[in-house]
């Protein structure tokens, strides 16, 4: 943790270990739906049926594609990329194939969508490219950052 938060510094941020609150209040499930798709294997919250990301995966699209395109111009073999709130994981999965034998470290804030990047590192065999970091990343020291429990009701997406 010490080494990726001196490594954060330099680009001005750092790493904040988020500490669960309140359980959630059964505005969201467990339920996964399993997706194979042309980026790679993916386990999806089943109860956000309008997110953004996961319409994107499971209809064989890259989620943000010009982000990723970006990315390969830059990206060399045996590098290491941060992918900062990676969400369900994709541009990690996408990013792991870029770095070949370096490595992944994929920063996420959400206790639950957590859960779901390391079930799709494990699906798709990454456990030693992808290193995943639970927290958030935020270029402010000494602050506590709370996020609040998932609505659907107000926001049909994660994130």
């Amino acid at each position: 943790m010490k080494l990726i938060n001196k490594l954060l510094r330099k680009f001005g941020l750092e790493l904040i270990p988020f500490r669960a609150g309140v359980e959630n209040s059964g505005k969201r499930t467990r339920n996964l739906s399993y997706h194979t798709t042309k980026t790679g294997n993916y386990y999806l919250p089943a109860d956000a049926p309008d997110d953004l990301v996961a319409l994107a995966i499971r209809e064989n699209k890259i989620f943000d594609e010009p982000v990723v395109r970006t990315a390969e111009q830059y990206i060399r073999k045996d590098t290491v990329v941060l992918d900062v709130g990676a969400n369900f994981g994709q541009m990690s999965i996408l990013f792991s194939a870029m770095v070949g034998n370096g490595k992944v470290y994929s920063f996420e804030a959400d206790d639950w969508i957590m859960e779901i990047l390391k079930k799709n590192i494990a699906a798709n065999h990454l456990e030693n490219t992808i290193m995943p970091y639970f927290g958030a990343v935020y270029n402010v020291d000494g602050q506590t950052m709370y996020f609040p429990v998932q609505d659907f009701v107000e926001f049909g997406t994660y994130g």
